[in-house]
């Protein structure tokens, strides 16, 4: 199993001022044997983030490369 990060650019943030800033979202992270699998598992387990608006044709999916667990 690998560890995954999944993020998109879908959304805004905005700074302490209340302005809009472009930046990338992060909306999760899972342990799966590859990226189709990271986002198939993390939008079946954290169901707000398609209730929220978020598609899983429009993420970014990264594998971290570190000790730490989830």
């Amino acid at each position: 199993m690998n560890k995954y990060i999944i993020y998109t650019t879908e959304g805004y943030c905005e700074d302490p001022h209340g302005n809009e800033v472009s930046n990338c979202q992060v909306l999760g992270r899972v342990m799966a044997t590859d990226e189709d699998e990271a986002i198939q598992k993390l939008f079946e387990e954290e169901s707000w983030i398609e209730a929220d608006g978020y598609s899983p044709d429009e993420v970014y999916v990264a594998r971290l490369h570190d000790s730490e667990t989830i």
